[in-house]
């Protein structure tokens, strides 16, 4: 195996091990996403999510500091599973890099 390929490879395990700590990490945050319902003129605030094939919710109450944590933690939810996406191209990307011949 080329130096390069060698290089490769430390890359990929390093990629793989920055993959299953995000995997990990993205458990600490909320899943779904925020609606508000609004029953009698008042506005009732849910975390809606998907379990399986059932759509969950869980009322989160009024107070504007923890809807503004929840909307926070979504939003860094969502940036970190883009970012996911991205690494899991790249991983697959060097894998093949990895297994050519020559």
């Amino acid at each position: 195996m080329s130096t390069v390929r060698y290089v490769w490879a430390d890359d990929l395990e390093r990629m793989r091990q920055i993959y299953e700590a995000s995997v990990e990490t993205l458990k600490e945050y909320p899943k779904g996403s925020l609606q508000i319902k609004k029953i009698d003129g008042r506005e009732y605030h849910y975390l809606c999510w998907r379990d399986g094939d059932k759509v969950r919710s869980k009322y989160i109450g009024q107070d504007p500091e923890v809807l503004q944590d929840i909307k926070l933690k979504i939003g860094a939810r969502k940036s970190w599973e883009r970012s996911l996406r991205k690494l899991a191209g790249d991983i697959r990307l060097l894998e093949k890099a990895v297994k050519l011949k020559g």
